[in-house]
């Protein structure tokens, strides 16, 4: 039943794939397989469903739909002072795909870094 599911999911969100991050501002994020977490201008309530588009310094982007699981006040920036943190639910394939490598990207960079500051000292 979720692999239905899941499946109806991939394809309504491959029909309205655009792109969608024009409107947003560049800001760091924490990013995880899992989910990712940001400021934010607004406050979301709980369990709230969002469609999140992420568009890397690469201009690739991925985007699925997202369940809030913290929204809390917090320090203000110049993204907003709530600081949010959503847990993906649903990304089409290919946009987990390039998530995974984004990631693995980044571990690697980290790695070479730490290596690097280890021979540096």
């Amino acid at each position: 039943m979720f692999k239905a599911l899941n499946d109806k999911m991939d394809l309504i969100l491959s029909i309205v794939q655009k792109k969608s991050g024009d409107s947003a501002k560049v800001q760091p994020i924490n990013l995880s397989a899992g989910g990712c977490r940001f400021a934010s201008e607004e406050y979301h309530d709980m369990r709230a469903i969002m469609d999140i588009t992420i568009r890397f310094t690469d201009e690739t982007e991925i985007r699925g739909l997202s369940y809030v699981v913290m929204c809390r006040k917090g320090d203000a920036t110049p993204f907003g002072s709530y600081q949010m943190a959503v847990e993906f639910q649903s990304m089409i394939d290919s946009h987990r795909n390039i998530l995974d490598n984004k990631i693995m990207e980044r571990q690697r960079d980290m790695i070479k870094e730490k290596r690097e500051a280890g021979e540096a000292a």
